[in-house]
């Protein structure tokens, strides 16, 4: 075999190593687009880093989606005026299990608590949940309970970092140092950027 030959087949085992994470965004204002811009922007510098392939598979907003198995690119705003289609959680739901998409998080742009209903069935059919929208760590006691519970029985992540101190590193950052076993008896601050602008 000749050493061109053995360059090639290991650039291709490289390529079948990594990971590839399925994305479906809901909501697409302001923080929303960025953030698939972001995505898309950073995509060949993750996969170069992290060996890691991100594929942005559904775009939606509280009307329409825009599907694409192989993932969607930077021309994705025009698309989906043009290709855009009227759905229900179910249908991305449906899209991905019938593409056989893996590893799959849905990211909750939203502000809507009617979205946050869909939480539990995203879970159920293997999305991880990563979200800036508050409502779903607001609802009622029974409902953050019943949210943990299926997330533990199906071994999925729920990250919503944004939810706290603007965005600053604070929930990863307290529960690291719980789990390690520091005994935390007081946290201070002013952790509403909200609330400072109105006292």
């Amino acid at each position: 075999m000749s050493i061109e030959t053995l360059e090639k087949s290991k650039i291709n085992l490289s390529q079948l190593k990594k990971k590839r994470v399925h994305i479906a965004v809901f909501g697409h204002g302001n923080v929303g687009g960025i953030l698939i811009d972001q995505i898309i922007a950073s995509q060949e510098e993750i996969s170069n880093r992290r060996n890691l392939e991100l594929c942005i598979f559904a775009v939606a907003n509280s009307t329409t989606v825009l599907l694409n198995s192989y993932g969607i690119d930077e021309s994705w705003a025009n698309n989906k005026t043009q290709c855009g289609k009227s759905y229900d959680v179910i249908d991305v739901i449906a899209y991905a299990t019938k593409h056989q998409l893996s590893n799959l998080i849905a990211i909750d742009n939203t502000a809507n608590e009617g979205f946050v209903s869909h939480y539990t069935s995203l879970i159920t059919h293997g999305f991880s949940l990563v979200s800036s929208n508050k409502i779903g760590n607001t609802l009622d006691l029974g409902f953050y309970h019943e949210l943990r519970n299926v997330l533990s029985k199906y071994d999925k992540s729920y990250l919503y970092e944004t939810n706290v101190g603007a965005g600053l590193p604070l929930v990863d950052t307290i529960k690291l140092l719980h789990l390690s076993g520091e005994n935390i008896t007081r946290i201070k601050g002013v952790f509403s950027g909200s609330l400072s602008y109105i006292f």
